[in-house]
């Protein structure tokens, strides 16, 4: 099928920056950006980096704060004026100068070599008698100047130069002069965008489900052998293409791989394959990255299984051989792994706790509802081993007196940051055999 350009290529359409969706653009927001890139488990995270990608460049960089601020500025000039005005002062509004923010959107052909040097004129928008450029400031990549229009050479214009390593976004500051010297600044944003074409056929393949069984490497590929996750693709020459798969919980908690397992491949020593925190990323040439697809497996966690499965889903992205942006695809598989039953061995659970303090200690009685079997009258033969979730701060122990859990939320759940928890845990027969379940933990009044 053809792609649309703008398939969902935001988290949020009708603001950008506002990262954590709270419903408004903020300094928590850029904080967020910043957070993101100084993950030390930084990844594609559609929780996070998908959020993060303020300019839908297709990855997380400076910049994306920089929009963010972009916006906050916006709205604070907009809603406040007279507490900080951009222009002169005085009060002859007919010689107000100020200078207003400009955005130039680019758009390249596929098979475009390089991003067009542009020409902006920042003075048009702009108020004032006599206006002058008379400063720029520095882009975050490429290179800006004065010049003379080369349309009407008695117009001065900025003339914005990408550089080989631009991004698809990028913004300066300018500085205005009115004729009787008042000064004023605003910003000029660029953004660069493919030519939608309608030939071009983009997308990911994946099928409903796949089965494998726990404690086994499932291969994602068919009776046939042949690859069961591919990007089809026909279109224009030089493509290339981003895939990000991450497992969903249907609980809404974003716990990843540290529970259920790694998704790998068997090309992963190639450049191009990066391990994130809830799954993997790709990025490369289109044969490649659908070589990387063909060698994908799924390593289960020890003890890990799931007869109802769990959902894998997949964000494919399509960008010209320059690494403009042209859009995106989704699409989803639901991956079950089976455990063969038997009289011995223990079955461990999933639990859901609701209510929890957010402030005092609580013990969980996670052993209630697991199927203990030969060991019901033994159990403390069994060992528990606690996995928590990697971005919690809760303290979890396990106490082999009560044979429960004790739960002590950390600032994230007292302060009502997050409105719950998870973590994993693994029961251990002293033959070796394992078996796994995930605890949800809900504050009280979470909403």
């Amino acid at each position: 099928m053809a792609v649309d350009g703008f398939i969902e290529a935001r988290h949020n359409w009708l603001n950008p920056s506002d990262v954590n969706m709270d419903g408004f653009a903020s300094p928590i927001d850029a904080l967020a950006v910043i957070d993101e890139l100084n993950r030390s488990d930084r990844g594609m995270d559609f929780s996070v980096s998908m959020m993060a990608d303020t300019n839908n460049d297709g990855s997380v960089s400076p910049i994306d704060a920089l929009v963010v601020i972009d916006t906050i500025n916006e709205g604070f000039i907009a809603y406040m004026p007279s507490l900080f005005p951009r222009g002169g002062s005085g009060e002859d509004t007919q010689s107000e100068v100020t200078a207003v923010d400009d955005t130039e959107l680019v758009y390249v052909a596929a098979d475009a070599p390089q991003k067009p040097q542009i020409e902006i004129d920042v003075l048009m928008n702009d108020i004032g008698e006599g206006l002058r450029i008379v400063d720029l400031g520095m882009p975050g990549t490429g290179t800006v100047a004065v010049r003379a229009s080369t349309s009407d050479p008695d117009k001065m214009v900025v003339v914005y130069t990408p550089n080989e390593s631009s991004a698809n976004y990028d913004r300066f500051l300018y500085m205005i002069e009115s004729s009787d010297g008042r000064r004023s600044t605003a910003f000029a944003a660029i953004k660069y965008e493919v030519t939608v074409d309608e030939t071009v056929r983009f997308e990911l393949l994946m099928p409903e489900s796949v089965e494998g069984s726990a404690g086994q490497e499932l291969n994602f590929r068919g009776a046939d052998f042949s690859p069961l996750i591919q990007i089809d693709y026909s279109g224009f020459a030089g493509a290339k293409a981003g895939v990000y798969l991450w497992w969903e919980f249907t609980e809404g908690f974003s716990v990843g791989q540290r529970f259920v397992g790694e998704l790998l491949s068997r090309n992963s020593s190639e450049l191009g394959v990066y391990p994130a925190a809830n799954g993997l990323w790709m990025f490369g040439d289109m044969a490649d990255v659908n070589r990387i697809l063909a060698n994908l497996y799924f390593k289960p966690a020890d003890g890990y299984s799931s007869q109802t499965g769990i959902r894998l889903n997949g964000s494919a992205f399509l960008y010209s051989s320059i690494g403009v942006n042209y859009g995106s695809v989704h699409a989803s598989t639901l991956v079950k792994t089976t455990k063969q039953s038997n009289a011995v061995d223990p079955v461990a659970v999933d639990d859901y706790f609701a209510s929890v303090s957010r402030t005092t200690p609580a013990l969980l009685d996670i052993l209630a509802n697991d199927d203990l079997k030969a060991f019901a009258t033994k159990p403390r033969d069994i060992t528990v081993e606690i996995t928590p979730w990697a971005h919690s701060d809760a303290t979890v122990e396990w106490d082999p007196v009560t044979r429960k859990i004790v739960y002590t939320p950390g600032f994230l759940g007292a302060y009502n940051v997050r409105s719950g928890d998870q973590f994993a845990y693994t029961l251990r027969t002293p033959d070796g055999k394992v078996s796994q379940a995930v605890v949800t933990v809900v504050h009280q009044d979470a909403v």
